[in-house]
Parts: C-alpha cells; sequence; structure tokens
C-alpha cells in the first residue's frame, strides 16, 4: 500500500459511515476490510483497525490492487469482480 494513496479518518460512528459498505474481509485479530464510496461517490477500501482508537485508513481501489503481496483482502475484492462479469455473461445469454 501507498502512503500517498491513504485518507487517515478517525474511527468513530459519527465520522465513518458504513451504510452502504460491503464487508471484504475480517481478519482474525479483528481488523476489518471494507468496500465502500468515497466523498464524491468513487468506490474506495476502507481499513479499520482492531486497536481501541486506531484511524480507518481509506484507500483508491487501485493502490489497494497494486500492493505487490495481495492478501486475502486483495483476493477478495477480484472474486467479487469476477462475480460481476459472470452475472453479465449470464444475463447475455438469456437475452
Amino acid at each position: 500500500m501507498t502512503t500517498s494513496a491513504r485518507l487517515k479518518m478517525p474511527q468513530s460512528k459519527t465520522q465513518v459511515s458504513t451504510s452502504g459498505a460491503r464487508l471484504l474481509y475480517h481478519g482474525a485479530g479483528g481488523e476489518t476490510w471494507l468496500l465502500v464510496k468515497d466523498e464524491a461517490g468513487a468506490p474506495a477500501i476502507e481499513h479499520r483497525a482492531a486497536a481501541p482508537g486506531a484511524t480507518a485508513d481509506r484507500l483508491a481501489v487501485t493502490a489497494f490492487l497494486a500492493d505487490r503481496n495481495p492478501g486475502p483482502q486483495q483476493k477478495e475484492l477480484l472474486r467479487l469482480i469476477g462475480t460481476l462479469v459472470d452475472s453479465a455473461a449470464a444475463g447475455s445469454e438469456t437475452s
């Protein structure tokens, strides 16, 4: 992950909204990775550390996927994107 692609945000119920968020991965240590929309409406990834008082990192999808050592959270996003292709192909077969 590149630090220039991150936006530090306090992790609180009033400042970090989860409405419309989709859970990508929940780590054994309690951290979570969510697919969200940023302030402009573009898709983004939000990482929430499990530690009390930790900040939530929000980064662009491109930066998230550019990680050279993909973890289960990147693999889940790619799997989710793949389901869109599967759905589009299924829809074109019925037309």
